[in-house]
């Protein structure tokens, strides 16, 4: 059977092996859905660059959440399914899917989280002000242009108004991500890192670093990198992928939602300027505190309920699944 058929496979060519399953996915899924999008919004293809450059026409916003739901679908939620059918008996044990996220690691994910807020706007304000060498003045100009480019998009994304809209921008920037990415780089990458490293910080390192890189924007590498190293030690010390899932889920809508009630008026502050403006450092001195205070409270939880005996339990996992 095709169960299970690579599960023999040194760690390092699943990897490859998982990379090509996410290139051919993302091929074959976006040309449908992006074809399906023609039809439905009878796009002219010879005006398709037109369009997509017209952010303040409501249809063109439209369209890009709609292609955006589908590529994440197709990079992040298909590809873990596929690769840990075919490198494990049961996909949902391989993706720590059937592990039952417990309360307190859950709850202490999500406090974590917006807890870390100044932390991940000071890293965010640091990385925005490094400047590369002059001989690649060239790539920090494109990569800058880039920046600006899907900052705009994402501004026109969270210009909402309705509740209707709300729903939809949680689903698509909160949901999607926070399921396929954490299946994807904690669930898949993670876990053939540390199998192929023997050293479950190493495996954790080295999967946050791809999934920062894989956003493509250079000026929020460090915050996500970060965040990619805090979600594989909650699925280390926690056994579930659910509690990354949740906090990788509070991130993202804690965002959308905060966005709406602004622009709705209903409150007034800036988020953003958390850790970074006047006396900055004490929050993020605060937010530091909070954050290993929690952190600590969880693994600790998880080594009591005997989770995780050691901070190594997706290592002994993923190296027994070669046997």
């Amino acid at each position: 059977m095709i169960k299970g058929y690579f599960s023999k496979t040194p760690a390092g060519a699943k990897f490859f092996l998982s990379l090509g399953i996410v290139i051919i996915t993302f091929l074959i899924i976006t040309l449908i859905g992006f074809a399906i999008c023609m039809l439905v919004f009878k796009i002219d293809i010879y005006q398709t660059s037109t369009l997509f450059s017209n952010l303040s026409n409501p249809q063109t916003v439209t369209i890009l959440k709609f292609l955006q739901m589908v590529q994440s679908i197709a990079l992040f939620v298909v590809p873990p399914f596929i690769a840990a059918f075919l490198f494990y008996k049961s996909a949902p044990e391989y993706l720590y899917i059937n592990k039952k996220p417990g309360i307190m690691p859950s709850v202490g994910a999500i406090l974590i989280m917006i807890a870390a807020i100044p932390i991940i706007n000071f890293l965010a304000n640091l990385n925005s002000n490094l400047a590369l060498p002059d001989f690649l003045s060239g790539l920090e100009a494109s990569m800058k242009s880039a920046e600006i480019k899907a900052m705009e998009i994402t501004q026109a994304f969270l210009n909402i108004t309705t509740t209707q809209q709300l729903i939809l921008n949680i689903f698509v920037i909160a949901v999607i991500p926070a399921l396929g990415e954490e299946f994807l780089f904690r669930g898949i990458f993670q876990r053939l890192f540390i199998e192929w490293t023997k050293n479950v910080h190493v495996g954790i390192l080295v999967s946050a670093v791809l999934f920062s890189a894989f956003h493509l924007q250079f000026y929020g590498f460090l915050p996500r990198m970060m965040m990619g190293i805090f979600f594989g030690y909650l699925l280390v010390w926690s056994g579930s992928i659910w509690v990354p899932v949740m906090a990788h889920f509070i991130n993202n809508a804690f965002a959308v939602v905060v966005s709406y009630l602004v622009t709705k008026n209903t409150i007034n502050i800036n988020i953003e300027s958390l850790g970074i403006s006047g006396d900055g450092w004490i929050f993020v001195l605060m937010s530091a505190i909070t954050v290993a205070g929690f952190s600590a409270g969880i693994y600790l939880h998880c080594k009591r309920q005997s989770v995780a005996s050691t901070p190594c339990l997706p290592d002994r996992q993923a190296l027994s699944h070669r046997k």
